[in-house]
């Protein structure tokens, strides 16, 4: 008799507040919404789930895990001193914020993903003969993850979630792009703006252009773009 293998796949995780957002999908409702106990109580479970089949589980997974528990034990707590619950109630929102924030990188980062290919669609039958065509098939993805380490290196007092939202007017930085860059090296570029907010009107601003084919791909090492000439 045939021997039948049992295959499933277990979903891996670039951090704990990966893990966090994806848990928070689960229950599809706001974070604000779930109990502290019941985020700490499903992610531990987790965690035990990733130890028991021989997953790496790294420093910050156990931090966060203890922090939760900490948290889970001040919610059952039938009273609380003034001091305790202030402390409690920063430590929430501070959770709360860094889930938030980390969710909608990850969205955005998964938006800008879908634009790079469509633009790249565009862009591939023009790129110049001197590019390596198998390199630059890997360019979506690199970068993605480029934008989203600019991302995180930014220092910002704005947070994302709030930008999301915010109208954000590419075309006129699509205008401003044309008339003030020949050329554009693409990490140099980015990092050179002050906020986040600057950073995504830019890049979806860079991302139009490529579609449109007014710019092209130079070089790929540095990333360089240049304009086309009319």
């Amino acid at each position: 008799m045939e021997q039948l293998e049992l295959v499933f796949s277990f979903p891996e995780f670039e951090g704990p507040l990966d893990l966090l957002v994806y848990l928070v999908r689960k229950h599809r409702v706001d974070i604000r919404l779930i109990p502290i106990t019941v985020i700490a109580d499903e992610f531990i479970t987790h965690v035990n789930k990733m130890k028991s089949l021989d997953m790496v589980v790294t420093s910050d997974f156990l931090v966060m895990a203890s922090t939760l528990m900490e948290m889970k034990s001040k919610a059952l707590l039938p009273r609380i001193s003034n001091n305790e619950a202030e402390v409690f109630d920063n430590q929430r929102k501070e959770l709360y914020r860094r889930v938030e924030e980390y969710k909608a990188i990850k969205d955005l980062s998964k938006e800008f993903r879908v634009k790079l290919y469509d633009a790249y669609s565009y862009e591939r039958a023009t790129a110049k003969p001197m590019v390596d065509q198998e390199r630059k098939e890997d360019l979506p993805d690199e970068l993605t993850e480029a934008f989203k380490a600019i991302l995180k290196e930014t220092v910002l007092r704005e947070r994302v979630y709030t930008i999301v939202s915010e109208s954000i007017n590419v075309e006129d930085r699509m205008m401003q792009i044309e008339q003030l860059y020949e050329t554009i090296e693409l990490h140099k570029f980015l990092m050179s703006l002050e906020s986040r907010s600057e950073i995504i009107v830019s890049f979806l601003a860079v991302l139009e252009l490529l579609k449109l084919n007014r710019y092209y791909l130079d070089t790929v090492e540095p990333l360089t773009l240049r304009r086309k000439v009319s």
